[in-house]
Parts: C-alpha cells; structure tokens; sequence
C-alpha cells in the first residue's frame, strides 16, 4: 500500500511537470511569434528608411537642377547687359572721334572758344572711363556669380554625402538589431528542443511508474 501510494505520489508528480513544461513551451512559443512580429516590423522599416531616402535624394537633385538653371539665367542676362554696353560704347566712340575731330579742328581755328572745347573734351573723357568702370563691374559680378555658383554646388554635394552617410549608419543600426534578433530567436528554438527533451524523459517515466502501478 505504501508503495502504492509513493507511486501515485510520483504520477502526481509528473503529471504537474509535464503541464509545467507544456507551459513553458506555450511560452516560448508565443515569444517566438513577438520576435518574428518584431523582425517583420523591422524590415518594413528598413524599407521604409530606404524609399524616404531616396526620395530626399530626388529632392536634392531637383533643387541642385533648379539653382543651376537659375544661375545660369542669371549669367546670361550680366552677358546681354556686357554685350549692350559693349555696343554702347563702341557706338559712343565712333560718334565721338568724328566730334572729337571737329573740336580739334576748332581749337585749331578758334581760340577764344579754347576754354569751353577743354571742358568738352574732359566730358567726353569722364563718359568713357564712366562705361570702362562699368564694365568692370560687371565683370567682377560674373566672377561672384561663379564663386557662388560653386560654393552652392560644394555645399549641396556635402549635404548628399552627410545624407548617404545618415543612411548608412541606419542601415547598419538595422542589421545589427535583426541578427541580435536572429540570435534570440537560435536560442529560444535550443530551449523549445530541451523542453521538448524533457517532456520526452517525463513520459518515459511516466510510462514506467504506470505499468508498475499495474
């Protein structure tokens, strides 16, 4: 009878560590559908990291595409201005030599009206280094116009390599998370292998205690 009763005691016992064990295994279970929900999760925000960026790429390239456009309207219009000025000037010396000429001529021939030629002359003269300084200065605009021509296009290549950068780190941000992942999930299949392991043992034993109860 005590022995009887000793065997029972086991079967009890057994029983109450195989519904532990089948537990356990209810449990890791369902851990292992969280880390494929989290891994799923992860991958669709990779994908969503990568269309983002792509489509800041576009966007840079759209304004960079957009500002050389602009400046180079710009260059064309100081280049018709040049060009028109350039007219001007070659139209207001060949007017002025004949008159130039002329006022010789009569600076030669009268004298007393020697005072106002002079003046004349040295209007003349204060006209055309008056269209020489502005061509200058139209020149030295086309030259700053090229300086930030480059500098816009420097900055704006910085700012892409910045952006492939960000995304690189991301994506490898990303990676390191699904392998740490991975790696869970290899150790909760080797717990759900021991578990099922001991279940296997717990049924021999099982097994065994009934056929000596009988």
């Amino acid at each position: 009878m005590l022995l009887q009763l000793l065997l029972l005691l086991l079967l009890l016992l057994l029983l109450l560590l195989l519904l532990l064990l089948l537990l356990l295994l209810l449990l890791l279970l369902l851990l292992l559908l969280l880390l494929l929900l989290l891994l799923l999760l992860l991958l669709l925000l990779l994908l969503l990291l990568l269309l983002l960026l792509l489509l800041l790429l576009l966007l840079l390239l759209l304004l960079l595409l957009l500002l050389l456009l602009l400046l180079l309207l710009l260059l064309l219009l100081l280049l018709l201005l040049l060009l028109l000025l350039l007219l001007l000037l070659l139209l207001l010396l060949l007017l002025l030599l004949p008159l130039l000429l002329l006022l010789l001529l009569l600076l030669l021939l009268l004298l007393l009206l020697h005072l106002l030629l002079l003046l004349l002359l040295l209007l003349l003269l204060l006209l055309l280094l008056l269209l020489l300084l502005l061509l200058l200065l139209l020149l030295l605009l086309l030259l700053l116009l090229l300086l930030l021509l480059l500098l816009l296009l420097l900055l704006l290549l910085l700012l892409l390599l910045l952006l492939l950068l960000l995304l690189l780190l991301l994506l490898l941000l990303l990676l390191l998370l699904l392998l740490l992942l991975l790696l869970l999930l290899l150790l909760l299949l080797l717990l759900l292998l021991l578990l099922l392991l001991l279940l296997l043992l717990l049924l021999l034993l099982f097994l065994l205690l009934l056929l000596l109860l009988l």
